[in-house]
C-alpha cells in the first residue's frame, strides 16, 4: 500500500521533481558494515531503495550537506571528514537528471537509527548481493560501484 501511494506521489508531482532536481546539488553517502549497505525508502520516491542524502542547501560544502542529510533522515550523525569521497555522479532515470556528490562511510551496524516519519517510510541494512534493479534504484548500484573501487565494498 505505501508503495502505490509513494508511487502515485512520484507520477503526480513529477514536474515539480524535474525543477527541484536540476536547479540545486545534491548529496548522498553510502554507509558500509562489513556487506550490508544502509538504505532509506522514501515516501516520495521511484518505489526502490536509495542511498541516504539529498539537496544541499546553496553555498553548502558537499560532505557536509550530505552529513546533515543523512542525520535528518536516519538520526545518524557522522563526521563529514571521515568520509571516503565517491566522485561527483550522474543520475539519468524516470526523465530525471541531476549531479550529486557521493561519499561513503564505514560505520557499526548497531548504530541507532531515527528515520524521519515525514520523509522516510522504512531504513534497512541490505547485503549487497541480496539487490537488484527491482529493488534498488540505480544511485545505489554506481554508489556500491565506488565503493568497491575505493577499497570499501568487496
Amino acid at each position: 500500500m505505501k508503495q502505490r501511494l509513494g508511487l502515485a506521489a512520484w507520477w503526480a508531482l513529477w514536474p515539480a521533481y524535474i525543477v527541484y532536481f536540476r536547479l540545486g546539488e545534491r548529496g548522498r553517502v553510502l554507509l558500509v558494515s562489513g556487506d550490508e549497505v544502509l538504505l532509506v525508502y522514501s515516501r516520495f520516491g521511484n518505489g526502490r531503495w536509495n542511498v541516504p542524502g539529498g539537496g544541499l542547501h546553496r553555498g553548502e560544502d558537499p560532505a557536509v550537506g550530505a552529513a546533515r542529510e543523512v542525520r535528518e533522515e536516519t538520526g545518524i550523525v557522522l563526521e563529514p571528514q571521515k568520509f571516503t569521497p565517491l566522485g561527483r555522479q550522474i543520475y539519468r532515470g524516470a526523465g530525471i537528471m541531476y549531479r550529486y556528490h557521493a561519499f561513503a562511510m564505514r560505520i557499526s551496524r548497531d548504530v541507532q537509527l531515527t528515520r524521519q516519519p515525514r520523509e522516510i517510510a522504512d531504513i534497512r541494512w541490505f547485503k549487497t548481493t541480496d539487490l537488484t534493479p527491482q529493488v534498488a534504484s540505480k544511485e545505489v548500484f554506481d554508489c556500491i560501484a565506488a565503493a568497491r573501487t575505493a577499497g570499501l565494498l568487496q
